[in-house]
């Protein structure tokens, strides 16, 4: 299977090792590969694409994070007070380091992106979207009706 997504070259499509289409279900997901395509791939002729620092990765989907666990109230559920946090503790709602580790950890190990950890910064990682990555974005995200990951991919 051939497809030119640069609308210049085809070039052969590889497939991904598991179904991405449950993991994609998720935004957050949609959205590092999205900024990941952004940033990586200004150059559409360059392949493979460039490598992005984990920090410039964190700061671009805090600002669009959508918290995919979220508990529903019942009917005969009391009020419940928003609970008092300690000085410097986050909301739930806010993206965490941790979460934001477990989102890469999980797109590394669908070969979805790369890692690697960077020669000039010592132990900061750099990642960058894989060819099935790419395939995986384009196929079965939907950024025609998702309009935060159209506004992220119109930046350039």
């Amino acid at each position: 299977m051939y497809s030119a997504f640069d609308q210049r070259t085809p070039r052969s499509i590889p497939l991904p090792k598991r179904s991405v289409r449950t993991l994609l279900a998720n935004p957050n997901y949609q959205m590092i590969l999205a900024i990941l395509l952004r940033t990586g791939k200004k150059n559409a002729t360059v392949v493979p694409a460039e490598w992005v620092s984990r920090q410039y990765i964190f700061k671009q989907l805090f600002t669009f994070y959508v918290p995919s666990r979220t508990k529903k109230a019942k009917p005969d559920d009391p009020l419940v007070q928003p609970a008092k946090l300690r000085k410097g503790r986050k909301p739930f709602a806010e993206l965490t380091h941790g979460t934001f580790s477990d989102f890469m950890r999980t797109l590394v190990d669908t070969e979805l992106i790369d890692e690697e950890v960077s020669q000039e910064a010592g132990r900061e990682k750099m990642f960058r979207i894989t060819e099935s990555g790419e395939i995986a974005f384009r196929f079965f995200s939907d950024p025609s009706t998702n309009s935060l990951i159209q506004t992220l991919l119109n930046k350039v």
